[in-house]
């Protein structure tokens, strides 16, 4: 699976989303961005709202040094 890292970290932090339901969805979906827009119709289905935690306008913000945790 040669998946965008980001797109498998938003659905890894995709609410309702655990380590079994992400593998799940995977196997299921054949790439984390697949399964990233099948998730508002699966929530749909079920009556549940759906968010994502890492919004795709993000990429590549907030992930450099300067933005991690200071070392002492």
């Amino acid at each position: 699976m040669a998946d965008d890292p980001v797109e498998w970290l938003q659905l890894y932090r995709s609410r309702r989303v655990g380590a079994a339901t992400f593998w799940r969805l995977l196997r299921t979906h054949g790439s984390a961005g697949a399964a990233l827009a099948a998730l508002p119709e699966m929530a749909a289905a079920a009556g549940l709202p759906i968010t994502r935690s890492v919004p795709l306008g993000s990429r590549g913000r907030n992930c450099g040094p300067a933005h991690g945790r200071a070392r002492g």
